[in-house]
């Protein structure tokens, strides 16, 4: 199913981890001016979660179509656990502060 897409090299777990944390504050951030500039306060909570999703799936495909470039390995990111753990706490900690704000 992925074959005919490109990879995408990310020089280590570091550079990944940063540009997902990045990626999930500019759209849940988004997201929120969205939601203010429509008068949506009501409907905050739905729309985080459906962000949320969004993000998520988003970030998966990712992870099978990116590759390490300082990895001998071409193994796709998938294979990665630790990657996928700190996309959940990524989205779990702006989740909260999304909340508290």
């Amino acid at each position: 199913m992925h074959e005919d897409l490109p990879r995408v090299s990310v020089g280590t777990i570091r550079d990944w981890q940063r540009l997902k944390s990045n990626y999930t504050q500019a759209a849940l951030a988004r997201l929120e001016e969205h939601v203010s500039a429509n008068n949506l306060t009501d409907q905050r909570d739905a729309l985080l979660d459906h962000m949320n999703q969004v993000i998520h799936s988003i970030q998966r495909l990712c992870n099978i179509l990116t590759r390490f470039s300082s990895s001998s390995s071409q193994e796709p990111l998938q294979s990665h656990s630790q990657i996928f753990a700190s996309t959940v706490g990524i989205l779990n900690h702006s989740t909260k502060m999304n909340k508290v704000r």
